[in-house]
């Protein structure tokens, strides 16, 4: 694979971008996927419009949420280092994996906490997409490779006000339009960041 023509040109052009400071943790996958997932969430909440919350939604959202991890799980191995693509991106996916293990971590943690202290659980999960609100903003804005990181800054601030609000019955349809927004929004920011980079060369 070493002495393939298409990997040395991708290699080529991996050490001229970082060279030029024009390297990306992303690309036209990720934008694909971001389609896909919004797809995927107006799907959810038509759904949810039809048959309410029941078997079939949760059914959907598992099935969701499966594919989305299947999906970074696909790319990190398309981008394992065996197969001389870009450092940066392997990283990423990596970096994603464990993040979203986190927060997944971090919502049962503070589920069952809040059932052992009868703490109200929106304003528990209001706190933890607050919070990770914070840490994607602060990572968007000190790096301009990861300006992406800022639509999902806005995804958990959003989250953070529209869960105790829409608790009682519409939290469904605000989870769904936040975060179909938030895809388009990164997709967007990831297409004009990859045509800057490309016009730079």
């Amino acid at each position: 694979m070493a002495d393939d023509p298409i990997v040395r040109v991708q290699a080529d052009l991996e050490t001229v971008r970082k060279a030029a400071g024009l390297e990306l943790p992303f690309g036209r996958e990720d934008i694909i996927m971001d389609l896909l997932l919004a797809a995927g969430m107006v799907v959810l909440g038509v759904v949810w419009s039809l048959f309410g919350v029941g078997p079939g939604l949760r059914v959907g959202a598992y099935l969701y949420l499966g594919l989305s991890v299947a999906g970074v799980i696909y790319l990190r191995l398309k981008y394992r280092r065996s197969s001389g693509r870009p450092s940066m991106r392997r990283r990423e996916y990596t970096i994603g994996l464990l993040g979203a293990l986190l927060l997944f971590a971090g919502l049962m943690t503070f589920f069952r906490l809040s059932l052992k202290y009868d703490v109200q659980r929106p304003h528990v999960y209001a706190a933890v997409f607050a919070s990770m609100g914070l840490g994607y903003m602060l990572v968007g804005i000190v790096d301009p490779a990861r300006r992406r990181y800022l639509a999902a800054a806005v995804f958990g601030y959003l989250l953070a006000v529209a869960i105790p609000v829409f608790w009682d019955g519409r939290i469904v349809l605000a989870v769904v339009a936040v975060g179909t927004v938030t895809c388009l929004a990164d997709a967007a920011i990831m297409t004009w960041q990859l045509r800057k980079a490309r016009a730079s060369l």
